[in-house]
């Protein structure tokens, strides 16, 4: 080893196994020299670190050997490291273990969905109202369209659940007959997601931070409904009315009631003061805790989870966010009638929709020229039948139905090929034409022009060249070369396609060269 490590110097493979030979030989000084180059090149060492830290253990250094343990953890996980961590007197955190990139801090597009305004008034609320109902109504219809999307996905992992629980059944209790299910393919981040899936429900974590907030919520709506009752029969009887002379009806000094606007005013105020202001910040702030355990439970989960599963856990993911959306609502205080002229309006509300999230969910439908693809939340129709091909896509509705959102269609008006034989050579040359039309349900939104001409030349198989030299030479076959033909049947491609917007003029074009088999 000592011999490579001159011939190969700061090779970090043999230091790494130089140092490793020397600390199991006894001497840790020469093994920490190698060893400490090793990490100079590469910090996160998993072997150098892990010796590195029973070389601190040893001397009684505790905190530079856990700090050397982390530092093996982090890009290689292995229960041996936990454990020995825990011996040193150090609880591991997800943090310690390697992430992977987050491509998307919101997949599914949770921040699209606003909540309409939140009123501050007697007024607002009057005239925000239906814009409330609205919001909920759809979001109602979303919810009950989700559950329907989720319904196979559910289906699928209670399919293999139920097959795992026949076949124990059918074993009467000899664990030798059961079969053991296909071993699911690791995720290298599987432990990194188990343990941070486990600290979210720690104090101090996310579910702790939203189990927080959503007390918060409860709190202001109990004592809401605790002190409710009482006020409006205080202001009731601080606002009644007194008959001034008697009537038919009344006496006078009697207590004929009380002033419905002026109740309805100050009862307002009484709610708005007290309840609605501070509950709308403490919506805003459980709205954001939720955002954050969704997103972050949800990106966790992709890496312990299969394909299945996974899509039953992103449709849930959708399921809760507008569930807490639409229970976000005011508290409505218009409790003695319409005392403020109300500005009423259709409500022209509409609820957002979902992004897509990476989908490893495919359903495919083949019948030759016909193709129908099922992926999540999305379907697609393809069709090939020759001079006409096409697409059209797509997407789940509120309703719970697919809605068409867009489609494209391609005629091809000229195909022309030729191929003729040359000496040994094959030459062919192709043109190719089409006009396209994209479209949605508002309408046309473009229609263009395609080309495409290309010419391959490659050579005949190694018979039809010996014939062309034998025809050559007369039949001669001890000339030069002969029978020793070695030319491939490989070939060269040159062509270029393009495409052209009649309505807006913009073309693409590309230039390609291949060689064939």
């Amino acid at each position: 080893m000592e011999y490579l490590n001159k011939q190969y110097p700061d090779n970090t493979t043999i230091l790494n196994n130089l140092g490793q030979a020397w600390f199991y030989l006894g001497d840790v000084d020469r093994a920490n020299e190698k060893l400490d180059k090793v990490i100079k090149a590469f910090a996160y060492h998993p072997q150098a670190n892990y010796t590195q830290c029973l070389i601190q253990e040893s001397k009684g250094n505790k905190a530079p050997a856990i700090e050397k343990m982390k530092n093996s953890l982090a890009y290689s996980y292995s229960l041996d490291k936990i454990n020995k961590l825990r011996k040193l007197g150090y609880s591991v955190k997800g943090s310690d273990m390697r992430t992977p990139f987050r491509p998307d801090p919101d997949p599914l597009g949770l921040h699209n969905f606003m909540r309409p305004d939140a009123p501050t008034s007697y007024e607002e609320e009057l005239r925000l109202g239906a814009d409330w109902d609205a919001f909920q109504k759809q979001v109602y219809d979303k919810i009950s369209a989700l559950n329907k999307q989720e319904l196979p996905y559910l289906q699928a992992n209670n399919q293999k659940a139920q097959q795992a629980y026949q076949q124990y059944q059918n074993a009467k209790g000899d664990l030798s007959k059961l079969t053991a299910a296909p071993k699911q393919k690791e995720n290298i981040y599987g432990k990194t997601a188990e343990k941070n899936l486990e600290e979210m429900s720690k104090d101090g974590g996310i579910a702790y931070r939203l189990e927080t907030a959503k007390k918060q919520i409860d709190n202001l709506r109990n004592d809401f409904d605790n002190k409710n009752e009482a006020e409006r029969k205080q202001l009731e009887k601080e606002n009644k009315i007194i008959a001034e002379t008697e009537t038919e009806y009344a006496h006078k000094g009697e207590n004929v009631g009380f002033d419905n606007c002026k109740v309805q005013k100050k009862y307002s105020e009484w709610v708005y003061k007290n309840y609605n202001k501070p509950l709308e910040e403490a919506y805003k702030n459980y709205l954001h805790q939720l955002y954050i355990k969704i997103n972050e439970e949800l990106y966790w989960r992709q890496f312990t989870t299969d394909a299945t599963a996974f899509e039953a856990v992103k449709i849930g993911a959708k399921k809760e966010w507008l569930a807490a959306l639409s229970n976000t609502r005011y508290i409505a205080t218009d409790k003695y009638g319409k005392c403020a002229p109300p500005q009423s309006k259709d409500s022209r509300y509409k609820l957002a929709d979902f992004d897509d999230m990476h989908c490893t969910y495919k359903s495919v439908l083949d019948f030759g020229v016909y193709k129908q693809i099922v992926e999540c939340g999305k379907m697609r129709v393809e069709f090939d039948a020759g001079r006409l091909s096409g697409n059209f896509n797509f997407k789940a509705g509120n309703d719970g139905r697919d809605h068409f959102d867009n489609a494209t269609l391609e005629a091809t008006v000229i195909d022309k090929s030729i191929s003729t034989n040359k000496g040994p050579l094959q030459i062919g040359a192709s043109v190719k034409a089409g006009v396209g039309v994209t479209f949605t349900s508002q309408g046309i939104e473009d229609v263009y022009a395609t080309g495409e001409a290309k010419v391959t030349v490659k050579s005949n198989s190694i018979e039809t060249f010996d014939q062309h030299i034998s025809e050559a030479s007369g039949g001669d076959k001890s000339q030069p070369g002969m029978g020793d033909a070695q030319l491939s049947d490989k070939g060269v491609e040159v062509g270029v396609s393009g495409k052209m917007s009649l309505i807006s003029g913009n073309t693409s074009s590309n230039i390609f060269v291949n060689t064939p088999q």
